[in-house]
């Protein structure tokens, strides 16, 4: 497994999520369900959701159930998720 930092802008909630724009994405960073985590590696939800445009694309994380909301600052956090390194063939 690769740990992977998320380039994501918080930009805001939604009633069940979190939104944040990417910055910058490339094709198969991550996958709808991936786990998130902050800097310390405590998984705090999972990826629920990428839509918008293909090149910056807007991400709705799900926050996990004994995290809240006020108990996180997203603006200043990092964000990361694990890769499965892919196989040769």
């Amino acid at each position: 497994m690769t740990w992977i930092k998320l380039n994501l802008n918080f930009i805001g909630t939604s009633k069940k999520n979190q939104i944040f724009r990417s910055r910058a994405f490339k094709k198969g960073q991550f996958n709808i369900y991936s786990p998130v985590f902050d800097k310390k590696m405590n998984m705090i939800g999972h990826i629920k959701d990428v839509f918008g445009p293909v090149d910056m694309p807007f991400v709705s994380i799900q926050l996990d159930t004994n995290i809240k909301q006020v108990d996180f600052d997203f603006s200043s956090q990092s964000l990361f998720t694990k890769m499965k390194k892919s196989r040769k063939k």
